[in-house]
């Protein structure tokens, strides 16, 4: 694996490479080594050593303090989410190509083409840029690439949907691409409120209310057995207190009947996200930009690492906007066509 490729002549003089989150050594020297003459801002935690690093002295440093509270854990989100926004208040190019401070990239000329021929979008990596129908408007955080306007927007955006509560899935990627989507529809003036009408109905989908339904059903039987056991005082001689009785049985109905709307789908038409997400996103290849050093949390195997020849079919990942899928899996394909 060669990583000698030194960029003499910088063609980027409009696009800042922003450097991201917690540091891998490997690929900061990687970056220091091929971008030196770039426009960079590095975006860290205060916790970093930066003195092991010859940092180029043109190369913003932006350090960050740790937020006392944490508001969404899942894959540090939320801490993304500041070193981004922290970053991007340095930044005064027209372009941002965001990357982590724990992978690397070659040839980000190649993104850099791609993001000037569709200046609207956000270029997005094909690395867990997953399959239709797998995750509602799951792009790829790992590269993200577009005007300074529409990245803040996406990160602003989605900042303020976390804030209101307006979505409640964990999935990182998620949160961004409908972020991104709520933020240009609201710029545009195109189906915004139909949008936020579809997200709330999509909350209420079978994906959305088994766990909220089950918890209910729960609380149900537990609230019955307190009926029975001290209301009806079955283990006493006293009279029922008949008045308790009703007042819980009333507020029982109502929880009954939340329930069945749940399970009533009828009416709910779960959001199609592939016009939205093909409106606003582009897919760049990243086995164009190797080699590379790129990683991801396995549940089952850790820390993994990828330097080359990323294998998309295998992991369910689309490397162009326009797929229809490239899963092996030939039911999920069925549903894509």
């Amino acid at each position: 694996m060669f990583f000698n490729k030194k960029v003499t002549n910088n063609s980027m003089k409009d696009c800042t490479i922003l450097i991201q989150g917690r540091i891998n050594s490997e690929c900061l020297n990687l970056w220091i080594k091929n971008y030196k003459k770039h426009n960079v801002v590095l975006s860290v935690w205060e916790d970093e050593d930066l003195s092991q690093f010859k940092i180029p002295k043109h190369w913003v440093v932006v350090v960050n303090q740790y937020p006392l509270v944490r508001f969404r854990r899942e894959a540090n989100l939320d801490y993304q989410i500041i070193t981004t926004l922290k970053g991007l208040s340095k930044i005064k190019t027209y372009y941002v190509i965001k990357v982590r401070a724990d992978e690397y990239w070659s040839n980000l000329e190649i993104v850099y083409d791609r993001l000037k021929q569709n200046p609207n979008k956000i270029v997005s990596g094909s690395m867990y840029f997953r399959n239709w129908n797998l995750y509602k408007f799951h792009c790829s955080d790992k590269l993200l690439a577009g005007t300074w306007n529409n990245i803040f927007s996406m990160f602003e955006s989605t900042l303020h949907n976390l804030e209101i509560k307006l979505w409640d899935t964990t999935i990182p990627e998620s949160q961004l691409g409908l972020g991104f989507v709520m933020a240009m529809e609201k710029d545009f003036e195109v189906t915004h409120g139909k949008l936020e009408q579809e997200i709330s109905a999509y909350k209420f989908s079978p994906q959305g209310s088994s766990k909220r339904i089950a918890q209910t059903m729960d609380f149900i039987v537990k609230a019955c057995m307190d009926i029975a056991t001290t209301d009806f005082r079955i283990y006493s001689k006293q009279e029922p207190d008949w008045v308790g009785v009703k007042g819980k049985f009333k507020r029982l109905k109502v929880m009954v009947d939340d329930c069945i709307k749940e399970l009533n789908f009828e009416d709910v038409k779960p959001i199609d996200d592939k016009p939205y997400m093909k409106k606003w996103f582009d897919i760049i290849d990243i086995n164009e930009l190797k080699p590379y050093i790129a990683t991801r949390n396995h549940n089952d195997l850790g820390r993994i690492w990828y330097r080359d020849n990323f294998d998309h079919y295998e992991e369910n990942c689309l490397t162009d906007i326009n797929q229809i899928c490239t899963t092996k899996d030939s039911e999920l394909s069925k549903n894509n066509l």
